[in-house]
């Protein structure tokens, strides 16, 4: 009796199948380029734009002035009172 071995190569990039799909998608997106949505929410002078500018290296709004303390608009809460039957 004789036994035959057979050896399958693998492509030298790596793996291709389900397992390794998440790592195919992130190098083709990064290659392609991507657009996705981003809302950040809160009140003003809170440091969003500073997160926003910090994560991805840019600056939002390089001409806009940002006013003092004494130029902001104070926030006002509101409260209603509902009443039924």
């Amino acid at each position: 009796m004789s036994k035959n071995h057979f050896r399958i190569s693998c492509p030298k990039k790596g793996y291709v199948g389900f397992a390794n799909l998440p790592n195919q998608v992130h190098r083709k997106s990064v290659k392609k380029g991507f657009e996705f949505t981003l809302m950040v929410v809160g009140e003003s002078g809170l440091g969003k734009s500073t997160l926003i500018n910090s994560l991805f290296l840019t600056d939002l709004y390089p001409e806009r002035i940002i006013p003092g303390a004494a130029g902001r608009t104070p926030a006002r809460a509101h409260t209603h009172m509902l009443s039924c039957c």
